[in-house]
């Protein structure tokens, strides 16, 4: 950040077209972990109150080779309608019959459309959204859980036998970043 007398007046960037310089009269900080406004002093809020640690980072995959009507009772959002209740705890002893144990302890799926479900087991804890490096090996951690996860279910064998991975994230899911503090914090009356 380009600053004089506590204005931004330009910012230097890296990527791929390599370093560049950018001038304008406003900046916006679209980062989402409020990156920019760091950089430039702002004053911020970083995870919980006290002891700063932040929502879990996860990674949710899409699966297929599983049908609908054999896995409904395991999936959200399909159980229910047929008056059973709890598919995630049915989803967790599943998996826990298949030896694993899900660093998310409500693991859940939910049903996209025919062939293709959504698979979210994973949960890295003690991570933050603003390190590269725990970006970076909560991203690898989670891949590695989620391919154990599902390698669990279709050693089962049955309605899981053909279950698969089709599509795992970029890099892992971030819920939560730094919180700017501005003019106004919004409220629950707001």
């Amino acid at each position: 950040v380009i600053q004089q007398g506590g204005m931004v007046l330009g910012v230097v960037t890296e990527s791929k077209s390599g370093r560049e310089a950018w001038v304008a009269k406003v900046f916006v900080d679209a980062t989402g972990d409020g990156d920019l406004a760091a950089a430039s002093g702002c004053t911020f809020d970083y995870g919980r109150p006290g002891s700063g640690e932040a929502q879990p980072m996860s990674m949710i995959v899409l699966v297929a080779g599983i049908d609908p009507g054999d896995v409904g009772l395991f999936v959200r959002g399909l159980a229910e309608p047929r008056g059973e209740r709890d598919p995630k705890g049915r989803l967790l002893a599943e998996l826990e019959r298949g030896g694993v144990s899900p660093s998310y302890s409500r693991p859940t799926l939910f049903y996209i459309r025919q062939g293709l479900f959504c698979l979210a087991a994973n949960h890295q804890y003690g991570v933050a959204g603003t390190s590269a490096d725990d970006l970076t090996r909560a991203t690898l951690e989670a891949r590695a859980e989620v391919h154990r996860l599902v390698d669990a279910l279709r050693g089962l064998g049955g309605v899981w036998k053909d279950l698969r991975i089709v599509v795992t994230p970029e890099h892992i899911g971030v819920r939560e970043g730094r919180r700017v503090r501005g003019l106004h914090t919004v409220t629950t009356e707001d």
